[in-house]
């Protein structure tokens, strides 16, 4: 389960461009 979540937060880190939050959806 953490994994997951960590996946979406290092590629918002690497690329705060995209939109990190309609990945999460």
């Amino acid at each position: 389960m953490s994994a997951p979540f960590q996946e979406p937060v290092e590629k918002k880190l690497l690329e705060p461009r995209r939109p990190v939050f309609q990945f999460h959806l």
